[in-house]
């Protein structure tokens, strides 16, 4: 029997549908793998289509825990509906585009998983109700975070006509994750470089700080091997957006000064 929701805080707990509550209890009694295959190669018209609120479902579960391999399959099925359910809707803002929004979008539900996994997230419960709904609501969230950014961010890179990453910021994080310097003009410039490195957005530092200065890798397929994207729960290619913004950050803020 399916597990109850328990948000909202200070309120009536909320209550899936009784559809969706009956495809999870049918679901319950079929190995991990076998609903991991479902949920990625089903089409909605199958009558064995695992709902969107079904996939979110067994990834808060730990029972799925006991199979990584189907849990990564249904972490990366979640995925793709979201960004498919965020392109259909064909919408942007000003001069936001769709994978912009799309990647704070992703940035957003993936801090909710984190949460999720670390007690109980709350806030996940209504996607579990009605997952459009929950999407629609985190979406215009999203595009206000990266409207809200944007003055201080790539877009106002974009407009002085920084769209390319100088070798001379390459070379700075080099010298900065190599070994102490005796050097005191040395030691200077590697302070000068890490104020702006912590000056950074959350999610572009961290990038930053794992990959640059702790040389771990972009990411990797190689079981046992650590990755920012294993960390950050994100695909290659948002880690590797990220770092390009944030060296332009650090091309905007630093290496002026030289």
């Amino acid at each position: 029997m399916a597990e109850p929701l328990r948000g909202p805080k200070g309120g009536a707990a909320y209550k899936r549908r009784p559809d969706a509550e009956a495809q999870i209890d049918t679901l319950l009694q079929l190995p991990a793998g076998e609903i991991a295959r479902r949920a990625r190669d089903e089409g909605f018209k199958s009558p064995e289509f695992v709902t969107t609120e079904a996939v979110l479902y067994f990834i808060r579960q730990k029972r799925t825990d006991s199979n990584p391999l189907a849990m990564m399959s249904l972490y990366e099925t979640l995925r793709h509906r979201i960004r498919s359910l965020h392109r259909g809707a064909r919408r942007t803002a000003g001069r936001l585009t769709l994978e912009e929004v799309e990647e704070r979008l992703l940035y957003r539900f993936e801090e909710l998983l984190s949460l999720d996994r670390q007690g109980y997230e709350e806030g996940l419960d209504w996607f579990e109700c009605n997952f459009n709904s929950g999407l629609y609501t985190l979406r215009i969230n999203a595009i206000r975070d990266v409207k809200r950014k944007m003055p201080e961010g790539l877009e106002a890179l974009e407009a002085e006509g920084q769209t390319e990453v100088s070798p001379m910021v390459e070379e700075a994080l080099a010298r900065l994750a190599g070994q102490s310097p005796e050097d005191e003009r040395e030691n200077e410039y590697r302070s000068r470089l890490l104020e702006v490195i912590r000056e950074l957005p959350e999610e572009l530092k961290r990038v930053i700080e794992m990959h640059d200065l702790r040389g771990m890798p972009m990411d990797s397929k190689l079981p046992g091997v650590t990755s920012v994207a294993s960390v950050l729960g994100i695909g290659e290619q948002t880690v590797r957006k990220r770092r390009k913004r944030a060296l332009l950050e650090i091309q905007k803020g630093f290496l002026r000064e030289e």
